[in-house]
């Protein structure tokens, strides 16, 4: 029996194996677009899709950018974020990311996103909600001088 008593609270970050990958057509205002969707299980045999990953830009930002599936005449463009994660992870092919185990790590609506950069517990902390066990006390001028 596990120790509960003595349990602490872990990381935001989560390790999981990709199971499949695939397109999702997404209809936008003048056309449909295609997303892939990276079907992952974590440790506890738990699936989840994730479509979405963590970008650094060339300053620095982090920020989270769809895996849209953009191509040109000599494959995946490679500016987009789907190259990018694939750069990172070193794969030359989606069909690569089969079984290969990642992290992956809460968005601010706490969805589980891939990552194409080093994530920091600060970097996380700006896409978490606020904390509400202490609510901000606001002056109503009604009993508050």
């Amino acid at each position: 029996m596990e120790d509960f008593l003595n349990e602490s609270i872990g990381g935001l970050d989560r390790d999981v194996t990709v199971k499949d990958i695939k397109l999702k057509e997404v209809p936008m205002v003048d056309k449909i677009s295609e997303k892939v969707e990276f079907t992952v299980e974590d440790d506890n045999g738990r699936m989840f899709t994730i479509s979405d990953c963590w970008i650094e830009d060339y300053k620095g930002n982090k920020d989270i950018k769809g895996l849209w599936y953009s191509t040109g005449k000599n494959g995946i463009s490679p500016m987009s974020a789907l190259a990018q994660i694939m750069r990172y992870h070193e794969v030359e092919k989606l069909n690569d990311f089969i079984g290969m185990k990642l992290a992956v790590y809460p968005d601010k609506n706490n969805y589980l996103v891939l990552t194409t950069c080093d994530i920091t517990e600060e970097d996380l902390k700006l896409t978490m909600v606020p904390d509400t066990a202490k609510p901000e006390k606001t002056k109503t001028d009604l009993f508050d001088k």
